[in-house]
C-alpha cells in the first residue's frame, strides 16, 4: 500500500525537477560489434518466391553489453515477430517466405511442428534492401496512475551478408500520466539470428 501511496509523489518530484518523465535507450550502427557491421552493410536484396530459416534464439544489442564486452542478451525471433501471441509461443525455428514483394509470410515451429503462422504487408526499402513491416501504433490506458500513452515504431529486418537475419526496431512513446505529467520514450535496438541448422 506504501508503495502505490508514494507513486504520485514520485510523479510530482520528476516533475518539479525535469517538467516531464523521458528515457532513452538506444543502440546505434555505429555502437554495434565489427562483425555485426559488416553482415548488415553487406546485406542482400529479399527475393521474391524464396524462404529462409532462421533459429529462433538469437542476439539482441544492449549498451552495457557492447560497452563491457559481455556476450548480447539472448532474444526470441519469434517473440518478436508474434508480439500479438499470449503467452508468447515456444518454437525453435522461424520461416520467412516472400510472397510478391509485398506479402511476407512468417511460421514459427518447434521440433518440426506449426505452432503459429501469419502474413504481413511489408514494404522492401529500395535505398537500404530492408523489409519493413507494418508499423506499430496504438493507444493504452492503465497503470498505478491514469496514463494515456501513444505507442509508435517501425521494425525493419535485413538479409546480412553474413547470412544472419538482422532485426532494427526504433520506437517512441509519448503522452501523459497522472492525468498532466507529460513523458516520452525513445528506443532504438538491434538483433542477429543464425540460419537454422536442416
Amino acid at each position: 500500500m506504501r508503495r502505490n501511496a508514494s507513486s504520485p509523489w514520485l510523479i510530482a518530484s520528476l516533475v518539479f525537477l525535469t517538467g516531464c518523465v523521458a528515457s532513452r535507450d538506444r543502440v546505434s550502427l555505429q555502437q554495434l560489434p565489427g562483425a555485426w557491421q559488416a553482415g548488415i552493410k553487406s546485406g542482400t536484396g529479399w527475393q521474391p518466391g524464396r524462404a529462409w530459416s532462421y533459429s529462433d534464439r538469437g542476439e539482441i544489442s544492449h549498451e552495457y553489453a557492447i560497452t563491457s564486452g559481455t556476450p548480447m542478451p539472448r532474444a526470441h525471433l519469434s517473440h518478436l515477430l508474434f508480439p500479438e501471441v499470449k503467452p508468447p509461443i515456444k518454437a525453435d525455428k522461424v520461416q520467412l517466405t516472400l510472397r510478391g514483394m509485398d506479402e511476407l509470410e512468417i511460421i514459427a515451429s518447434l521440433k518440426g511442428q506449426v505452432v503459429s503462422e501469419k502474413t504481413l504487408v511489408i514494404q522492401i526499402d529500395p535505398a537500404s534492401g530492408g523489409m519493413i513491416l507494418p508499423d506499430e501504433r496504438g493507444l493504452r490506458v492503465g497503470g498505478n496512475l491514469a496514463a494515456a500513452v501513444k505507442h509508435a515504431g517501425q521494425v525493419c529486418l535485413i538479409l546480412g551478408g553474413d547470412g544472419h537475419l538482422y532485426y532494427h526496431a526504433i520506437s517512441s512513446d509519448y503522452g501523459v500520466v497522472a492525468v498532466v505529467v507529460p513523458m516520452s520514450s525513445a528506443a532504438e535496438n538491434w538483433g542477429r539470428w543464425s540460419p537454422a541448422r536442416e
